[in-house]
């Protein structure tokens, strides 16, 4: 039998404990069982109170004593393995042994049983310890034995891993996203728990995300940014639709709080095609609401969007790079429209130009409305895009085009409309209540 002191003190990694260390040996096997495409078995054994838990991988690699070494590692810059540090067993063993559990690790040629003992070389401080011995035959495993296990401490591990799990998912390169509701809010990394972040719409498995020792995330930027990732990835193989991915911005789900960390994903292309056919021609996209009910006011359609939509879109929608994309699809800037609507009015009429029935239809609407307590003075004018436009509402005025004069009902209709503008832009609560709240009041007058 020999000994082995390694130079780690029992007091290192201070915080972890059995679930840490079970943590750490069940990472391990996965990334064996993986390395070798040979199907291992874990397996808890016990009552309901407590066991012993067996990891045993048939197709292992030789684990030789180089392995009790730190820094030692067969996974170092693999992407597709869990562990990196070169660490993951002998911190993971010294948390157990510590916590007053055994391991023992039968590799193909040796036994080694863990524990902690004093060491003159180290002024009698204790260190983790490996006792080895020979085995009798050659074997062509390698399995862990750790125990005792309370039952709640297994059932935690199980939770932990994906691969114990009956698991709803979609899959595709960066990761998964978890559709059950057992797993809403959960973020795995390469299938291990990491954490909990509520207000998520789903969970998700990131396949390469960045992790530090103890399995908790370097920065939240990296997740969303491989959130991201997977969604866009989703929604290119068709697995997600783009209805989806629009509701998930409308109800400000945790994946889309961070509009910029969208601006580059080509998903964004497809969303703002997507809003312009709904909305229809002469759109423009905002998160402004003074912005929009100026845009309703001249008859265009506003695209109300929430500001990390607007984060998402906004090169999209602003930069004169995209032009040709926002020309191709009937999409115009904030700017644009202001300059189209700067030259909306291209004729001003006196009243006195007007002719005896244009006038009587103008005074008929307008006396109407002064009889419910309303009081307007709108310019009679001829609009640049004439027949697209019957009346504006801009800077507190109201500009009626000529050519509505013709029918005294439709002056008091137009009228009415742009004088509700003074509460809202078109289709808002606002504009609405307003126009059906005065066509009460004047069809009340009118039939007494």
């Amino acid at each position: 039998m020999a000994r082995i002191a390694l130079s780690v003190s029992s007091d290192y990694l201070p915080n972890w404990g059995p679930y840490e260390g079970l943590r750490e040996l069940v990472q391990n096997f996965i990334d064996s069982q993986d390395d070798s495409g040979v199907k291992g078995e874990i397996r808890f054994e016990g009552g309901t109170a407590r066991g012993t838990v067996y990891l045993t991988n048939p197709g292992a690699k030789p684990l030789t004593r180089e392995a009790l070494l730190f820094g030692v590692t067969s996974k170092a810059d693999r992407d597709d393995q869990r562990g990196q540090f070169g660490e993951g067993m002998k911190v993971g063993t010294l948390a157990l042994v510590r916590a007053g559990r055994a391991v023992t690790i039968r590799t193909q040629e040796e036994t080694w049983s863990a524990s902690l003992q004093s060491s003159d070389a180290f002024g009698g401080r204790k260190v983790l310890t490996f006792d080895t011995r020979k085995r009798s035959r050659g074997a062509d495993q390698v399995e862990v034995e750790i125990g005792p296990v309370t039952r709640e401490e297994w059932d935690k591990i199980s939770s932990s891993f994906l691969f114990m799990q009956e698991v709803e998912s979609s899959k595709s390169a960066s990761g998964c996203v978890l559709t059950g509701a057992d797993h809403l809010s959960m973020i795995f990394a390469k299938g291990i728990f990491v954490k909990k972040i509520e207000g998520m719409r789903y969970g998700y498995d990131l396949s390469q995300i960045t992790l530090n020792r103890d399995r908790s995330m370097i920065d939240e930027y990296d997740v969303r940014s491989h959130v991201v990732s997977v969604l866009s990835e989703q929604y290119r193989s068709g697995k997600i639709g783009m209805d989806t991915l629009i509701g998930m911005f409308r109800e400000n789900a945790w994946e889309t709080q961070y509009g910029y960390g969208w601006q580059y994903s080509e998903v964004i292309q497809d969303m703002i095609k997507a809003l312009v056919r709904e909305s229809g021609p002469k759109s423009v996209i905002t998160s402004s609401n003074e912005e929009a009910t100026k845009i309703e006011s001249f008859g265009w359609n506003a695209i109300r969007v929430t500001k990390p939509m607007m984060e998402a879109m906004q090169s999209y929608v602003t930069s004169t790079y995209y032009a040709d994309f926002r020309k191709s699809i009937g999409l115009n800037t904030y700017k644009e429209f202001l300059e189209m609507i700067s030259c909306a009015v291209s004729d001003r009429f006196d009243i006195g130009s007007l002719t005896d029935s244009e006038g009587e239809a103008l005074s008929w609407g307008i006396s109407t409305l002064a009889s419910v307590g309303i009081k307007v003075d709108p310019i009679v004018c001829r609009f640049a895009r004439d027949g697209e436009l019957l009346g504006l509402y801009s800077g507190g005025e109201i500009f009626i085009a000529r050519s509505v004069l013709a029918c005294k009902h439709d002056t008091l209709a137009v009228l009415i409309h742009e004088y509700s503008h003074n509460f809202g832009g078109d289709a808002s609560l606002e504009h609405t209540a307003s126009i059906e709240s005065v066509w009460v009041k004047v069809s009340r007058k009118i039939l007494g």
